[in-house]
């Protein structure tokens, strides 16, 4: 653990006084619009799937009626 903490000391120095200027940069982004946009295309993604589920449903449903008005 020693040896590990020894090698990465110089990394951990050099990182450290940057953290807070990195921190107020993810923080002040605006990464609300992105994730809006994020939900709308994954919205209208769903809704292409709900429709098109429906209609292999409708599909399926009158492909059995038919199969069993023929059987009878």
């Amino acid at each position: 653990m020693l040896r590990a903490l020894r090698q990465e000391a110089p990394f951990w120095a050099s990182t450290l006084p940057q953290l807070p200027r990195l921190a107020h940069r993810a923080l002040s982004q605006d990464r609300l619009g992105e994730l809006g946009a994020t939900l709308e295309r994954l919205a209208q993604e769903n809704a292409r799937r709900n429709d098109l589920l429906s209609a292999l449903l409708v599909m399926l449903t009158v492909a059995l009626i038919l199969l069993a008005i023929s059987l009878f």
